[in-house]
């Protein structure tokens, strides 16, 4: 009988420390686990403001620059509409090479930079050079990016941006004419092509004495004339024309110069588009600095040379 009712007290004793080993540790879980929950709660709390506020929710570039009443306007619209004259390599030109019709180039680039920062879409227009600047102040076109050398004149009606290249001037002449036109006097009574509107135009009025320019829409058209003998030669830019010179033979450079009259590329924005002007600064600026805007210069050169070559085939 004592064994039985110790092994009925053993029994028990064990029964109630198995029972206090299921439920013990359950408030010591419990309270952890509310506390995991709360800090799961701050925590995704946290990466909800942190998001909110982060760059890639707001626009990267949101910080970059001020948004004025022009910049607004184009992201609102969500595209950035571009004036380019699409046969000025290396600026901007067809590849008529390739399949692919639309225009590349150094002022390409520039304007994809450009409608990348604003977190846009970009829209090229291409028009024969006359025509940009008037576009542009009819709002038709948000900005020129077209290899522009500004003029006193255009300055009245249009804001320019600072330099993103300096060129020099040039002509263009016959190889066999190489000994014939060696300085500016020399082109008297002559006539000598430049593009409608551009500084080359104005080269030749004013450093030319004594020639006449003949004003043509596209460099591709003063060149015709140039090989047809109708012209003695072209005014051009050295980045622009030696392309010509490297894929005719029967090409060269005119000693003729005037060091005085190099010029500059700029991009035009109308008056009062103060915000975006700012952001085209900055981004050449930066183009500049990182070397994009020399590198685009050697690899469109190339590109227009190779095409020129083979058109001259």
């Amino acid at each position: 009988m004592k064994k039985l009712i110790a092994a009925l007290l053993i029994g028990a004793m064990a029964f109630s420390l198995a029972a206090c080993g299921k439920e013990a540790p359950a408030p010591e879980t419990t309270e952890p686990a509310a506390e995991e929950s709360a800090d799961e709660e701050a925590n995704d709390e946290t990466t909800e403001e942190i998001t909110a506020g982060s760059p890639e929710e707001e626009g990267e570039a949101a910080a970059d620059y001020t948004v004025g009443d022009k910049i607004k306007e184009i992201q609102e619209k969500g595209v950035l509409v571009v004036g380019c004259d699409a046969s000025y390599a290396p600026y901007s030109f067809v590849d008529v090479t390739t399949g692919n019709q639309d225009p590349v180039g150094i002022d390409i680039e520039i304007a994809k930079v450009l409608a990348e920062r604003l977190g846009v879409e970009l829209k090229l227009e291409p028009m024969v050079f006359n025509a940009v600047l008037s576009a542009l102040a009819t709002d038709k076109l948000d900005v020129v990016i077209d290899g522009v050398t500004p003029s006193d004149e255009q300055r009245e009606t249009v804001e320019f941006s600072n330099a993103y290249m300096t060129c020099e001037e040039g002509i263009v002449i016959k190889q066999e004419n190489a000994d014939k036109y060696k300085t500016c006097e020399d082109f008297s009574g002559s006539t000598v092509a430049a593009n409608i509107g551009s500084s080359e135009e104005r080269f030749v009025k004013e450093c030319l004495p004594g020639a006449t320019v003949l004003s043509l829409d596209k460099i591709p058209s003063s060149m015709m004339e140039l090989q047809a003998d109708n012209v003695a030669g072209v005014c051009m830019e050295k980045t622009v024309g030696q392309q010509y010179v490297d894929a005719y033979d029967n090409l060269t450079w005119s000693e003729a110069s005037d060091d005085s009259y190099n010029s500059i590329k700029a991009i035009a924005v109308n008056k009062g588009n103060n915000d975006l002007l700012d952001l085209i600064n900055t981004i050449i600026e930066e183009c500049q600095n990182n070397g994009k805007i020399d590198e685009w210069l050697a690899t469109y050169s190339k590109q227009a040379a190779e095409m020129n070559k083979a058109n001259a085939e």
